[in-house]
């Protein structure tokens, strides 16, 4: 479901929603033609905002949650890393602007941590998918043991989010060592485009959300 804001583009105040579309397209269709591996993708973590549980009246039962089970990576996926062996990851898709780097909230990190530690045996990988917006419209893939290791490097700056006030690290975009990754097509970004505009016309108008 795409949102609206008179204050902010189409593509940043959508920027996760565009985030998780793309890292289903990556792993459904990148993956599977471009590397030849066949790839499982689910969804296993919440599916919307905060906000969206707001709105439907269960915010209190939500945030009385525990952080760890809040803070679910959103997907399990599987690759087929040969004829006979898999590989299993647990995935977080995160909107990331290649010029204003990761915002990582320091609480997020610590339950991700959690999350490794729990399937440490299982030797499976906690992994973010960082997509830059439509504007760019690149995606790194990155493996919270390599998150681990540039924070363990004292190179990061910590700062607090302006609206709650949460301790935050910066990752620059050229701190992430992976291959930039083109994800939607021309002819898929004029579509988004479209609709943007659309919901532009309509930012006056009191309208229900669209979804697709």
């Amino acid at each position: 479901m795409f949102t609206q804001s008179n204050e902010q583009s189409f593509d940043e105040r959508n920027r996760i929603q565009f985030a998780e579309m793309a890292c289903k397209k990556y792993y459904r269709h990148i993956v599977k033609y471009k590397d030849q591996k066949q790839a499982y993708v689910k969804r296993y973590g919440f599916d919307d905002l905060y906000g969206y549980y707001k709105r439907e009246g269960v915010a209190n039962l939500y945030s009385r949650l525990p952080q760890v089970v809040r803070k679910t990576p959103d997907y399990i996926v599987q690759i087929a890393t040969s004829k006979h062996d898999t590989k299993q990851f647990l995935v977080e898709a995160k909107g990331c602007s290649p010029y204003t780097g990761l915002y990582l909230k320091i609480s997020d990190y610590e339950a991700y941590k959690k999350w490794e530690q729990f399937l440490k045996d299982d030797d499976v990988e906690v992994m973010f998918f960082l997509y830059s917006g439509l504007r760019k419209n690149v995606a790194k893939v990155i493996s919270l043991r390599q998150i681990t290791n540039i924070i363990n490097s004292n190179v990061l700056k910590k700062d607090k989010y302006h609206d709650n006030g949460e301790d935050r690290w910066t990752i620059r975009w050229n701190l992430i060592d992976s291959e930039e990754i083109e994800i939607f097509t021309p002819e898929e970004i004029a579509k988004f485009e479209r609709i943007g505009a659309l919901y532009k016309k309509l930012e006056n108008e009191k309208q229900p959300q669209l979804s697709m």
